[in-house]
């Protein structure tokens, strides 16, 4: 599902910037950074996960709560 998202905490590239149009899974959770941009990977979860596309009421963006550099397998 692509949309927008506010990221909270994690690294100083991504915390409290707004990213338009990004990819998250059905659960819910967004890698960063987004295809074509540079800088370190890290996971973010939206909460709670989304379950339309973006709406009027979101258009500030999903908050999306970093988790970590990688998930665990």
């Amino acid at each position: 599902m692509r949309l927008n998202v506010r990221c909270e905490d994690g690294p100083p590239e991504y915390a409290g910037r707004v990213l338009a149009d990004v990819e998250s899974d059905d659960a819910g959770y967004v890698l960063l950074p987004p295809p074509g941009e540079d800088g370190p990977e890290a996971w973010y979860r939206i909460d709670p996960p989304p379950d339309e596309p973006d709406s009027p009421s979101r258009r500030g963006g999903y908050r999306a709560h970093y988790v970590a550099d990688y998930l665990p397998s």
